[in-house]
Parts: structure tokens; sequence; C-alpha cells
């Protein structure tokens, strides 16, 4: 669907690559955007805390370690919840840690969600 959006919008024949296309647009392609969107809420349960069962599901690494330890490399990171199927890393946890923990620290720390939501998309698109 997205391939006949972009062959509509860039006028490109049916049986022209679509790639160059999808390079001049800076559109991010489907999983691309899930990522994005999964971050971007990410980033908002962490700093806000709402909704409270969704940040629930998420816990940050400093906060498994004590006041007594230094300061990890990953202290921002998020750490992976405890499962023992494979089936649970379709999960909400699981697939958020994932996505999110793959961003740098300098995204993660982004003050305000505008220019986290940019530099994101920008790391991303290049995944």
């Amino acid at each position: 669907m997205q391939n006949s959006c972009l062959r509509f919008s860039y006028n490109v024949r049916k049986y022209d690559h679509i790639s160059p296309s999808f390079l001049r647009s800076s559109w991010l392609k489907v999983h691309q955007r899930f990522v994005l969107h999964l971050c971007c809420l990410v980033f908002r349960l962490l700093r806000s805390g709402i909704p409270r069962y969704l940040r629930s599901l998420l816990n940050l690494n400093s906060a498994l370690h004590t006041e007594n330890t230094p300061v990890t490399r990953c202290h921002d990171s998020l750490s992976f919840p405890r499962h023992r199927t494979s089936k649970f890393k379709a999960a909400f946890s699981y697939t958020a840690t994932k996505f999110y923990n793959v961003l740098p620290s300098f995204i993660r720390s982004s003050p305000s969600l505008h220019s986290f939501r940019s530099a994101a998309a920008k790391f991303i698109s290049t995944l």
C-alpha cells in the first residue's frame, strides 16, 4: 500500500523501481514508522508516567541498582523483563525495551518529545 501511494504521489510507472522515490521522499517504511511510534510512546511514558498500567511494564536499569554502586554505562536503558517462552517476545514490554535500547543515549536523553522524535526518525531511517 505504501508503495502504491508513493507511485501515485511521484508519478512512478508500474515497472519502474520505487527505491529511488523512497529515498527522495524521506518517508519511513511501515516497520520503521512502527518503531518510531513505539519509541515515542516509551519516551512519553518514561517522562510522564501516564498511563500507569503501561509505565509499570517498563523498568529502567538505574532502578535495579542501589545507590552505592557507580553509574553504569547503560543507566538510561530499559531492562528486559524475565520470560520463559519465545511467545513473550511479542509482548509490549519486550518489544518496547528492545527498540528503545537500540537508540543511542544522546537521543534517549533529549529534552523534549519534538527533539526526540526528529533525532529518532533520522536514526531509524539509517537502520
